[in-house]
C-alpha cells in the first residue's frame, strides 16, 4: 500500500500521464475527422455577377500606368526623381546587369555590331559615351550634351515573326538550280 508520500510524489506525474493520453487521444480524433473532410469551395457573394466558363483578358495600354512607370520601383518614397529628365537618344547599347562591391560601381554592357558584353566603371568610355553615374538601378551616359539612361532588361529575347529564321541558327546554304 502506498501511503500519504508516496502518494504526494505520484500525484503530479499521474496528472500529467493522464493529460498526455487525453491530448493524445483528441490529436488523433482530429486526424481521423481530418482525412474525411472535403474541401468545399467558398459562395461567391450575392451581388456578385455571374461566372462565365470564359473570362477574356485584354490588357490595358502602357499609357495607363504612366504614373506607376514615373515612380521608382526601389526608392524608399516611390517619388519621381528630382534631375532634370534626360534627352531620349537611341542606341543600340543594353544594360545587362550592375554590381556594386567593394571595389565600387560595375555595370555590364552588351554594344556593338556583332553585339559583345563589356564591363563599364563611372568615367570609362564605351562607343564615344562616357559613363557618368552608375546607380542601384540605372547607368547614365553623356556624350557631348546628349543623356543616355540605361536600365537592365530581360534576357529573353523577343520571338522573331513567323517566317523568319531564328537568329544564330545556321542556314543551309541555297543551292541555285
Amino acid at each position: 500500500m502506498i501511503g500519504r508520500v508516496g502518494w504526494r510524489r505520484l500525484a503530479p506525474m499521474a496528472a500529467l500521464a493522464a493529460l498526455c493520453l487525453v491530448l493524445a487521444a483528441l490529436v488523433t480524433t482530429e486526424w481521423l475527422d481530418w482525412q474525411d473532410r472535403t474541401i468545399l469551395p467558398a459562395q461567391p457573394p450575392a451581388n456578385a455577377p455571374a461566372s462565365s466558363a470564359t473570362v477574356n483578358f485584354t490588357m490595358p495600354a502602357l499609357a495607363t500606368y504612366s504614373e506607376v512607370l514615373s515612380r521608382p520601383l526601389f526608392s524608399p518614397n516611390r517619388r519621381p526623381s528630382e534631375e532634370a529628365p534626360a534627352t531620349i537618344v537611341s542606341t543600340s547599347m543594353t544594360l545587362v546587369a550592375i554590381l556594386i562591391s567593394a571595389r565600387g560601381p560595375h555595370a555590364l554592357v552588351r554594344h556593338g555590331t556583332p553585339p559583345q558584353l563589356d564591363r563599364v566603371v563611372e568615367g570609362q568610355t564605351i562607343d564615344g559615351w562616357t559613363t557618368e553615374t552608375i546607380k542601384f538601378d540605372r547607368i547614365i551616359l553623356r556624350r557631348g550634351v546628349d543623356v543616355l539612361e540605361l536600365v537592365p532588361v530581360s534576357v529573353e529575347q523577343p520571338h522573331p515573326p513567323p517566317g523568319q529564321p531564328l537568329p544564330n541558327r545556321p542556314q543551309p546554304p541555297r543551292t541555285s538550280p
